[in-house]
C-alpha cells in the first residue's frame, strides 16, 4: 500500500466512523482497522454521505415523476384529439391534460412553481373523477400527489441549507 494510498484509506475510515488502529510495516503493507471505535468529525461526514444520498434520491424521484406524468397526460391529449369531439368532456380533459403536460416539464425544471402548477391539475383531475363517479382513480392521483411534495420539500430543504452555509 502506496502512501497515498494510506492517506485515502484514513480519509475513508473517518468517513465511515473508524480509527486505524495499527501499521505494521514502513511500506504501509498491513493496515487494521477498528470497527467499533468512533473518530471525532466522522458525525459530519455520515450527515453530508446520507444528505447525498437523499438528496439524489428526491432529485431522481423528480426526474421519474416529471417524465412519467408529461407521457401520461400527453398520451391523454392524444387519446382525446383522436376520440369522440363531441363528447361533454373533450374540452375538459384536452385543457387538464395539456396543463398537467407542461406542468410536468416546469416541474423537472422548476420544482417549486411545477410542483404547485401539478398539485393544482391534480385536485382539478379528483374533481373530474368525483364528478364522473370515478372514485377508484383518486388513489394514483394521491400518489402523484405525495410524490410532488415530497420532491418540493427535498429541493426546500436543500435550498436552506444552502442559505444556512
Amino acid at each position: 500500500m502506496t502512501r497515498t494510498e494510506y492517506l485515502k484509506m484514513c480519509c475513508l475510515s473517518e468517513c465511515f466512523g473508524l480509527q486505524v488502529q495499527k501499521i505494521l510495516a514502513p511500506p504501509w503493507r498491513f493496515l487494521y482497522i477498528s470497527t467499533n471505535v468512533p473518530v471525532l468529525g466522522a458525525e459530519g461526514c455520515r450527515v453530508t454521505e446520507e444528505l447525498m444520498d437523499t438528496k439524489m434520491s428526491l432529485r431522481v424521484l423528480q426526474i421519474v415523476l416529471g417524465v412519467v406524468l408529461f407521457l401520461y397526460s400527453g398520451q391523454l391529449v392524444i387519446e382525446q384529439l383522436h376520440g369522440d369531439h363531441h363528447s361533454p368532456a373533450f374540452f375538459a380533459l384536452t385543457t387538464l391534460g395539456s396543463v398537467e403536460a407542461i406542468a410536468a416539464v416546469v416541474f423537472l425544471f422548476a420544482t417549486p412553481i411545477g410542483g404547485r402548477a401539478l398539485l393544482f391539475t391534480f385536485a382539478l383531475a379528483a374533481l373530474f373523477h368525483i364528478l364522473h363517479g370515478q372514485p377508484d382513480e383518486l388513489g394514483v392521483l394521491l400518489i402523484y400527489a405525495a410524490a410532488v411534495l415530497a420532491a418540493m420539500s427535498g429541493r426546500r430543504t436543500e435550498r436552506e441549507l444552502a442559505d444556512g452555509q
